[in-house]
This record gives structure tokens, C-alpha cells and sequence, in this order.
């Protein structure tokens, strides 16, 4: 990984490779391959290209001060990543030359202090900000999101079902559609072309579409969905799962049996037990029921291990899928994009008219959300999010902080019992007819006047002037014919001597051409953007 970017001097290029060597058994294969990008690409090579005799680490405070201005100048957005892995390989090289000679010629004073990398804090908080604002917009969507992938799965299944029922070439209807199952070639006598697969034509489908992957992806959507929603487990941890994670645990005092899931360690390698609720052991035995095969068990498959780049052994995992002709688990990138394409089908769109994007930690998010908020102690909700720190806990808490709210109430409740009573009367008939009446009067010939309620024309209805205009597109044509009027009077006024009449014509003529222009111009209703530090 570090030759692929081709270091100039050998000797910085080995020490480099031997601490990565060091750091490797305590990082998985992604974290590695990052350490290796922000320590050779964006510090050591520009080093290089600024200066090509460079030989260690002995960078003087100018150099190491002219790097950290072009790095942060940039559009890179992990900047504070780079600064801390950076400022770790010179702390880690200090703290090793008192034990090891070798590394007692790299060790050097650093350019990077404290104060460089300080505002990650900021940005920390900053992300968490706009991570809880998401979660806020997503909370309600979640139930809707649910709701509908049962409706699509049921309907995938009852459509299925209606077309299995009959013959190859055959026409059938469902729900009033009128669909014909397309008859499939045979390549060989036993082994027909599509074999246990139904296709069909009609209704929405102008092209053959295949029912049976339909109903499967319908299927799958549904099942991480649920399984996500009612866990909270990491993306990782969800396709790790296997028959051998459930087992039963009988209470001592009445015998009652509870089934548990066994999340294996990933993350913070920490073992974790859930208990199933009955909609998840709902889930899971379709799963099992699905993935089963004739003889009654669970065929082995093998997973694939992104962050180590290894193969797993094989396991009955619960989430499998054919590749080729072999079983493996689910990758995280196709469970993204089975719960995006859920999303799209259910035709969940924001204020903007895009689809809403829910992550599968976005889920685990909403789980501890729902947890806290149906009074769940945070220290147990750590332990089932498998959490080593409480904090990180603490920080799903503050998505909806109910006590500040609740006190925030009271506070209001009491300011308001001390303002005058005259304050919160009731408005009279006579009262609520002016209020509406104003409103009605805002409406004018070329669009709407922007006047708030309680205020009077300062133009005296001169609207072509009035920057509280807000002009209508569809009267763009009277603005054009005003603005053709008023050039016309305008030559008519320099021509005749005019000058008192001349400008106010310029004035109307501007303001007229200002309104055409705005009315051109698109106007973003979205939300607003969240700048980046």
C-alpha cells in the first residue's frame, strides 16, 4: 500500500512501512488503509513535492506550518482525521525511542499541537447537531416506512401467488389488472429456461418482469427492516448472525421461557445479549423458513469481512443469499441499497420531493431514541448497544430532551401568568373581520403585497414601486406591456422637455425591470444548508 504512492527516499519509506507494521495488529484492514492514505498521501508526498530533500521527521516549525496551511485551506473534509493520525505517528515514534534504538533517529519534536487539532470538538458537536435533527425528521417516518414494507411484501406475494396459479401463456387478473404469464424456452428437456421463476406482462409492466425476485426483494426489505428497528445492531453485527446466536433462558422463579439473541463482538468486541420480542421472532422464523432447505436445515455460507478483507469459515448465517452457485451472507452495500430501494417503492419523499435516506445506523439511532423515551435507563441501554462508554450513550439521549423541554414549558407557563391579562383576551368578531379583511386587500393586480397585518401602503398603491410587491409569474406579460409603456413615455418625456415627469418615469421604468428579473429568478423553499467549518 505505501509503494503504490511512490516515496522518493528509501529510508522514510521503510520507517514508514515498520510502523504501520507495529500499528497494524491493533487496526482492522479499512482503519490501516487510512492510516496508510493520510500518512504517505496527504503529509509525507506533499513534504516531498515542497521539499525533495526531505530525509525524516526533523520538519522545521516554518515547513511544518506551511504544510498545515495548505492542508487546511483544501476541500478535504476529514481534515481533522489527517491532523490527528499525523500528530499520532510523532507521539508514537517519542514514546517507542525510549525502548528501541531504531526508532530513537525518527523521534522529533512536533510541528502539530493542541490547539491544531482543537476544533474537532467543534466539529464533533457540529455533526452530532445535525445527526439529531435527523433523527428528529426520521422518527416519523419510521412507522409509515414499516407500514408500507408489509403492504408491499403482502401484495408482492398475493400477485405471485395469482400468477402461479395458472399456465405458462396464460392471462389472469389481480386487484382488476389483467397480467398474462409470459411462457419461457426450454433450453434442455429437464432444465427449462427460468425454471421456478414467474414472469409476467402487463399492467404496469410494458417489458417480462420477474414476480419471484419482486416478491423476494419485497421480502428481504421487509426483514432487515424490522430486524434493524426492533435491535438496533450495527450493519456488521446484523449480517453476522447465525442459528447458533438464539437460545432460550428460563426465569428461575416461574419457568417462563425467553428466547435470546447472541450479538457477537465487532465493533467494541463486547458479547451482548438481546431478548426477542415477539415480532422479531416473527421475523427471524420466516427468515429461517425461507432460507431452509428440503432436507430441514440451514445451509452454511460464507461471509465476506470488508474491514479485514478475509474469508469467514462456513456458518449457517441467517441472512444469506445465491451467489452464482454458491451461499454467502449479505453484504452491508446490498442491504443499503435493498432499504433505499424500500424507501423509493414506498414513495417517502422530504419537503424537497427527494427520498428520505435512512442508514442502517440510522435505525440503531431510533432504537435507543425509542428506548429513552419509553423510560429505559440509559446505563441498560448502553449495555444492549453494546457501548464501553456511557457518554456514547448519553449522546442518543440528547435527540429529545425531554426535561429541558418540560422545564422550558414551566418557565413559559410562569412568564406568561405575569404579563397583563388585557394580553391574552379574546378577539371580537369586528376584530377577526379586519384581520381578514387585510389580507384580502394584499392581493393586487401583478401579484400579492408582502404588508404585515396592522400596516398601511407607504407607496399609496403606486405597487410597481413597492418592494413588498411579491409579482405572480403569470402575470408576466402585463409586466412586460408596463414596462413597453413606460419606455414609451419615457421617449416621449425627453422629447417634449419633460424633466419633472422624466424621474418619476425612471424610477417606475427600474422598478418595473427589477420585478421582471425577480420573477425569472428560481427561489429555493427547501432547507436551509448547514455550513461546514
Amino acid at each position: 500500500m505505501v509503494d503504490s504512492y511512490g516515496i522518493r527516499n528509501q529510508q522514510v519509506r521503510d520507517m514508514l512501512v515498520r510502523y504501520l507494521q507495529i500499528r497494524e495488529p491493533s487496526v482492522d484492514y479499512s482503519t490501516l488503509r487510512w492510516m496508510v492514505y493520510e500518512l504517505v498521501k496527504n503529509f509525507w508526498l506533499d513534504i516531498e513535492a515542497h521539499n525533495p530533500q526531505a530525509n525524516s521527521l526533523r520538519i522545521s516549525f516554518e515547513e511544518g506550518r506551511a504544510w498545515l496551511s495548505r492542508f487546511t485551506h483544501g476541500s478535504i473534509s476529514t481534515k481533522h482525521r489527517t491532523l490527528f493520525i499525523v500528530r499520532g505517528l510523532y507521539l508514537d515514534i517519542a514514546s517507542w525511542a525510549t525502548d528501541d534504538a531504531y526508532w530513537a533517529q525518527w523521534a522529533a519534536p512536533s510541528f502539530l499541537t493542541r490547539e491544531d487539532t482543537s476544533g474537532a470538538t467543534k466539529h464533533k458537536r457540529r455533526n452530532q447537531a445535525r445527526i439529531h435533527q435527523r433523527i428528529r425528521d426520521l422518527s416519523p417516518i419510521l412507522p409509515k416506512l414499516l407500514t408500507s414494507a408489509a403492504q408491499e411484501l403482502k401484495d408482492a406475494q398475493a400477485l405471485l401467488a395469482a400468477g402461479t396459479a395458472v399456465d405458462q401463456g396464460e392471462e389472469f387478473e389481480h386487484q382488476g389488472i389483467t397480467y398474462r404469464r409470459i411462457e419461457l424456452r426450454r433450453r434442455t428437456i429437464n432444465a427449462p429456461r427460468g425454471s421456478g421463476r414467474v414472469w409476467v406482462i402487463g399492467g404496469p409492466y410494458e417489458r417480462r418482469f420477474d414476480l419471484t425476485q419482486l416478491e423476494d426483494n419485497c421480502f428481504w426489505s421487509w426483514a432487515l427492516i424490522n430486524t434493524l428497528s426492533e435491535t438496533g445492531v450495527r450493519i456488521e453485527e446484523l449480517v453476522e448472525i447465525t442459528t447458533h446466536a438464539f437460545s432460550i433462558y428460563r426465569l428461575p422463579e416461574t419457568g417462563e421461557a425467553l428466547p435470546l439473541l447472541q450479538i457477537v463482538p465487532s465493533k467494541t468486541d463486547r458479547e451482548r445479549i438481546l431478548l426477542i420480542s415477539p415480532e422479531l421472532a416473527h421475523v427471524f422464523a420466516l427468515v429461517k423458513r425461507r432460507i431452509t432447505t428440503a432436507d430441514g436445515r440451514v445451509p452454511p455460507a460464507v461471509r465476506y469481512d470488508e474491514a479485514e478483507r478475509v474469508y469467514s469459515p462456513p456458518l449457517p448465517h441467517l441472512f444469506q443469499l445465491h451467489t452464482g452457485s454458491e451461499r454467502r451472507t449479505m453484504s452491508p452495500a446490498w442491504v443499503r441499497i435493498t432499504i433505499k430501494d424500500a424507501i423509493s417503492r414506498a414513495g417517502l419523499k422530504d419537503e424537497n420531493g427527494n427520498d428520505y435516506k435512512f442508514t442502517p445506523h440510522d435505525f440503531r439511532r431510533l432504537f435507543a431514541t425509542s428506548a429513552l423515551s419509553a423510560g429505559l435507563p440509559i446505563h441498560i441501554l448502553a449495555k444492549l448497544m453494546g457501548h464501553q462508554n456511557i457518554s456514547t450513550t448519553q449522546g442518543y439521549a440528547a435527540i429529545h430532551d425531554e426535561e429541558t423541554l418540560r422545564n422550558f414549558r414551566s418557565f413559559l407557563d410562569r412568564r406568561r401568568s405575569l404579563r397583563p391579562t388585557d394580553d391574552y383576551l379574546e378577539p371580537t368578531d369586528a376584530e377577526i373581520s379586519e384581520f381578514h379583511e387585510h389580507f384580502k386587500k394584499r392581493k393586487v393586480e401583478l401579484g400579492s403585497c408582502g404588508r404585515a397585518y396592522g400596516t398601511r401602503c407607504v407607496h399609496e398603491h403606486a405597487c410597481i414601486r413597492c418592494p413588498m410587491l411579491r409579482p405572480d409569474p403569470t402575470q408576466r406579460p402585463r409586466l412586460e406591456e408596463l414596462v413597453e409603456a413606460l419606455e414609451c413615455r419615457k421617449v416621449e418625456a425627453e422629447e417634449r422637455g419633460w424633466h419633472g415627469e422624466l424621474e418619476g418615469i425612471e424610477i417606475s421604468l427600474n422598478a418595473a425591470r427589477e420585478k421582471l428579473t425577480q420573477m425569472g429568478r428560481p427561489v429555493s423553499l427547501g432547507m436551509p444548508e448547514v455550513f461546514k467549518s
